[in-house]
């Protein structure tokens, strides 16, 4: 019975926790630390609507330059064509559990890019569609990150008018051991209520 209660409570946590979110509709000039007009290196650190810090760091671009290019009503372009970012790098301070993305922006005459999820290489989300604007999750499910570890956002289709733009993605804060303690602790009062 004690088992079944904190799995349940556990259950009953991840359903009802509100999903964050990372949001890349920000102004440039705010984040763009050595005022060169391009975001590159590790000027692009945002951070989450629970207060989780995300590092983004670009890898490759069609310009021949490392950079993003972000603004607070499109959020971040990725694709190929008009320097956009083919792909980057990205690491989280907390553990996360990755939920789905939101595509803001598109109409471009060639189509959306796909794009995928690397950890060191190991694919832990491929086909990833920015075909449609609004919320998809990710393909796979949902992807548990690890707090320092860095992960990569590679472009899968980068034709010059292959593009479309990030406007959030949405996370869940992984539980900590002492928040389950305390959840378990709560769900063994409510069942010895029960009895």
């Amino acid at each position: 019975m004690r088992n079944t209660t904190i799995g349940l409570s556990i259950a009953l946590l991840s359903m009802t926790a509100a999903a964050e979110v990372v949001d890349f509709r920000v102004d440039p000039m705010t984040i763009d630390s050595n005022m060169d007009g391009f975001i590159t290196d590790s000027e692009m650190t945002l951070t989450g609507s629970d207060g989780v810090i995300w590092a983004f760091m670009p890898t490759n671009n069609l310009v021949g330059a490392d950079r993003f290019l972000v603004s607070d009503t499109h959020g971040l372009h990725f694709g190929g064509g008009g320097g956009s970012t083919l792909s980057f790098e990205f690491s989280v301070d907390t553990d996360v559990t990755l939920l789905s993305y939101t595509i803001g922006d598109q109409g471009f005459i060639l189509g959306n890019p796909t794009f995928q999820l690397l950890d060191d290489g190991d694919l832990l989300s491929d086909d990833n569609d920015a075909d449609m604007i609004g919320t998809s999750p990710w393909e796979g499910g949902p992807i548990d990150l690890t707090a320092g570890t860095v992960y990569t956002i590679d472009v899968t289709t980068t034709g010059a008018a292959i593009q479309s733009f990030f406007h959030t993605w949405e996370y869940r804060p992984v539980p900590t051991p002492s928040a389950l303690a305390l959840l378990g602790l709560g769900g063994l009062v409510a069942a010895g209520r029960r009895r």
